[in-house]
């Protein structure tokens, strides 16, 4: 089971005033499409789902992929989209450097 933050929670990001009324390269202001705010609004959710489910199962992808009854290729695709690197891309501590250079 996944546990999502409020509905609210997302839908009150969506509507921040400074992104759904940025002017355009003209200087005019438009808002933003609900179709491209769903559309953010799904992607935002997906990655949440994603990261949650990859971390309840310590990153195992395989295990993931079955959990979120979708191919390893899909979630693999939709990592890659998503911007979310694996457990081992993330940096580690710097290797421990000894004073005395030995």
């Amino acid at each position: 089971m996944v546990v999502l933050d409020a509905d609210e929670t997302v839908l009150d990001e969506m509507l921040d005033s400074n992104r759904a009324y940025e002017p355009d390269r003209t200087g005019n202001r438009h808002g933003v499409s609900l179709k491209s705010m769903t559309r953010e609004a799904a992607r935002e959710v997906e990655r949440k789902v994603i990261l949650e489910v990859l971390q309840s199962n310590n990153w195992n992808r395989k295990k993931a992929a079955r959990q979120l009854n979708i191919s390893y290729r899909s979630l693999f695709y939709k990592l890659r989209d998503a911007g979310i690197l694996s457990k081992r891309a993330l940096p580690s501590a710097p290797p421990a450097v000894n004073p005395e250079g030995e």
